[in-house]
């Protein structure tokens, strides 16, 4: 294994071969390395630079405000836009689900690998929060493909609907960036 160093100003790690004249991360100068062992076994150090769960995270994140947005604009828009508006939410809350699914599993088996369980605090707030936002992005799905978005309060339930999702996603996020370097030695 490379010798690995630490920026001691933002925490940057890198191989020390890589080193030159600043950090790359912060631009402070090389003198603030210091060196760094690395308490994470070799594999599942490969296997958590794979960022699977934080990866596949943007997906329904990106879904889910672009679906709030949609929605939005359904309120004003009229004839041939909002017939292709109304498509094209109906086509993406229907991936919605689908990825906020993928998402779940995949922060599992990040935690598993991460802390060797995902029985901590953090996670089960995290798995609490995944399920309410896959049980409105099922909202959504139901509610676009059941509901004729022209009838009377079914726009503004969507909208409710998604706010929900969007404050779920919204919290999962914010969890989940102070976790992203958190890891169990060995």
């Amino acid at each position: 294994m490379k010798p690995l160093i630490i920026c001691k100003s933002c925490g940057y790690v890198m191989a020390k071969s890589g080193l030159r004249n600043t950090c790359p991360a912060c631009g402070v100068p090389a003198k603030m390395f210091e060196d760094y062992v690395d308490r994470v076994s070799p594999r599942r150090g490969a296997i958590l630079a794979l960022d699977i769960h934080p990866v596949l995270a943007h997906f329904p994140q990106a879904f889910v405000f672009t679906v709030l947005v949609l929605t939005c604009v359904l309120f004003t828009a009229e004839g041939a836009v909002r017939e292709r508006i109304a498509s094209a939410l109906s086509v993406i809350a229907a991936l919605l689900p689908f990825t906020v699914l993928l998402t779940f599993l995949g922060g599992l088996f990040d935690g598993r690998i991460r802390f060797h369980r995902v029985t901590t605090t953090i996670l089960v707030r995290k798995m609490v929060l995944g399920s309410l936002f896959l049980l409105f992005s099922l909202g959504t799905l139901l509610i676009v493909l059941f509901r004729p978005l022209e009838a009377p309060h079914v726009l503004p339930l969507l909208l409710l609907v998604e706010l929900g999702a969007f404050a779920c996603s919204a919290a999962l996020g914010f969890l989940g960036a102070r976790l992203l370097n958190a890891k169990f030695p060995g």
